[in-house]
């Protein structure tokens, strides 16, 4: 494999098997993924295998690379596979802080995140903020701002649209188009939630409002990552 210099900063993957007895299998066809590319190195230890990544590599390249790896892993060695990405730290006075980040982002990423393999610690801000308070602080603070029919009941269409609508960063079109339903369509079904549930998708405050009332409630659910 290409080494790098390691003097440069990095971002760290971390890949944690279904089957922790497939630790040695993951390491080497990880390793052999990244034979020859030098901006990314493999490295185990007898409880981890992880993957330094040049910081210059961008996070939508990160993003095509960890899928692409989830697949193969897949179809190659039949595990499920959690990949948990790092901050950028500098190397290799760091690779104990870096781990530490990747665990964390998976272990609070399949809290919030059950369907996703794929974590980012910096996209987890807010759930991290979150965590840091008390359970029982926690479902204080939804029973008495949030708990109502309103909320515990929003069904499974008005539920995927606001989700789309905030991961298209409020964008109609791509909102539409993710939905595969017409931008007056969309319209409607905004106009039907601002009637349900008060509301308003196009204004910050309201965003802000159910984006926490679905955190603080998703938060009572434990991690299933063993």
């Amino acid at each position: 494999m290409g080494k790098r210099n390691l003097s440069n900063r990095f971002r760290l993957m971390l890949l944690i098997p279904s089957d922790k007895c497939e630790l040695s299998n993951l390491y080497q066809l990880a390793a052999n993924c990244f034979y020859l590319d030098n901006l990314y190195e493999v490295k185990n230890t007898e409880n981890n295998v992880f993957i330094l990544i040049d910081e210059n590599v961008s996070k939508k390249e990160i993003m095509n690379t960890a899928m692409k790896l989830l697949n193969t892993v897949n179809s190659e060695i039949y595990i499920d596979l959690h990949v948990g990405i790092s901050e950028s730290f500098p190397c290799p006075i760091q690779i104990k802080e870096a781990l530490a980040d990747a665990q964390q982002s998976i272990k609070i990423g399949t809290i919030y995140y059950a369907q996703r393999h794929i974590f980012f610690s910096e996209e987890l801000k807010t759930e991290q903020m979150i965590q840091m308070i008390s359970e029982k602080e926690r479902r204080m603070m939804y029973d008495k701002l949030f708990k109502s029919e309103k909320y515990d009941k929003i069904h499974e269409e008005t539920y995927r649209t606001i989700e789309s609508l905030l991961n298209n960063n409020l964008n109609m079109g791509a909102t539409a188009k993710e939905l595969f339903i017409h931008r007056n369509t969309l319209t409607y079904r905004l106009d039907r939630i601002y009637k349900d549930l008060g509301l308003n998708l196009k204004d910050l405050n309201d965003v802000m409002l159910y984006k926490m009332s679905v955190l603080l409630k998703r938060s009572f659910t434990k991690s299933r990552l063993k």
